[in-house]
C-alpha cells in the first residue's frame, strides 16, 4: 500500500521511510508541496498522506487545501506529523479535515498504530452534494473527524458523475441547487439504485416537505439549521445498516 511522506527534513524522511518499509507499506518520499502534488498526481492509488506543516515552498496547510478541492483526490486521508503544538496551526489543519496528528520526535508505536486504526476505518465514502461552498465544507469536516471519507459537487450533474464513476456509501444533498435541484438529483439516483441511502437536506421546509422527499427515494430529511450530532448519527446509523 502506498503512503505518501511529505517531509524536508532529512533526518525524519529516513526514519519515516524506514518505519513505513518495516510495516509492509510502501513509502513514497517528497520533500515540498510541488513534489507532493505531482506524487499524487502520479500515484492514484496513494491510500494515505503523512505530512509537516512546515515545508520550504509554503505549509501543510495549503497542500491540504489542494488535496480538498480535488474530488479524486478528497478522500486521501492525513496525518500531521510536526515539531510544532501551536494550538492555532494544528486547528488549522483539524479544520481542514486531516485524520491524526503526531508530534515530533516520532514515537514508532504510535504512528504504525494511528496509521492501521485510519485504514481500518476506511471503509465507507460519504457523497455531499451542496451549492454553497460554506456549508459544503462544513458537512465535509464534520464527518472527515469520524475518519470517513468524503466527496463533494457543487451541482445535481457533478454529482451525478462523481456516484456513476464511484463507490458511493451514503449521499447528503441540499434540496435548493440550480439547474438541477436535489429532488431532480434524488430521483434520477433513485432510478438506478434504490439502496444507497440519501439524506436530503434544506433551508426552505415549506417549499420542499420531508413526506416529497421520502416519497421520490429519500431515506431521511434533515431541515437546516442543525448540530453537528444531527449528520454524525444518522449518517453511521444508515451506514451500519447498510453494511449489515
Amino acid at each position: 500500500m502506498k503512503v505518501l511522506i511529505v517531509e524536508d527534513d532529512p533526518v525524519d524522511q529516513k526514519l519515516l521511510t524506514g518505519i513505513l518499509k518495516k510495516n509492509n507499506f510502501m513509502p513514497i518520499t517528497t520533500g515540498s508541496i510541488f513534489d507532493a502534488v505531482q506524487s499524487v498526481n502520479k500515484f492514484p492509488d496513494i491510500e494515505l498522506a503523512i505530512l509537516d506543516i512546515m515545508l520550504p515552498d509554503g505549509t501543510g496547510k495549503e497542500f491540504l487545501d489542494f488535496l480538498r478541492k480535488e474530488n479524486k483526490l478528497a478522500q486521501i486521508p492525513v496525518i500531521v506529523c510536526s515539531s510544532s503544538v501551536e494550538e492555532e496551526k494544528v486547528c488549522e489543519c483539524v479544520e481542514k479535515g486531516i485524520s491524526d496528528y503526531v508530534v515530533k520526535p516520532i514515537d514508532t508505536e504510535m504512528l504504525i498504530e494511528k496509521i492501521n486504526n485510519i485504514l481500518c476505518k476506511r471503509k465507507s465514502t460519504v457523497l455531499i452534494v451542496d451549492d454553497e461552498e460554506l456549508m459544503l465544507e462544513y458537512i465535509s469536516t464534520v464527518l472527515r473527524r469520524e475518519n470517513l471519507f468524503t466527496l463533494e459537487a457543487r451541482s445535481g450533474q457533478e454529482a451525478l458523475d462523481i456516484f456513476n464513476s464511484h463507490n458511493i456509501n451514503l449521499i447528503i444533498s441540499d434540496i435548493m441547487m440550480p439547474k438541477m435541484n436535489g429532488m431532480e438529483l434524488l430521483t434520477k439516483i433513485s432510478e438506478n439504485d434504490k439502496m444507497v441511502p440519501i439524506i436530503m437536506i434544506t433551508g426552505y421546509s415549506n417549499k420542499f416537505g420531508k413526506s416529497e422527499a421520502l416519497k421520490n427515494g429519500a431515506t431521511d430529511f434533515i431541515t437546516k439549521p442543525f448540530h453537528n450530532v444531527d449528520i454524525i448519527n444518522r449518517v453511521k446509523s444508515y451506514l451500519t445498516k447498510t453494511a449489515l
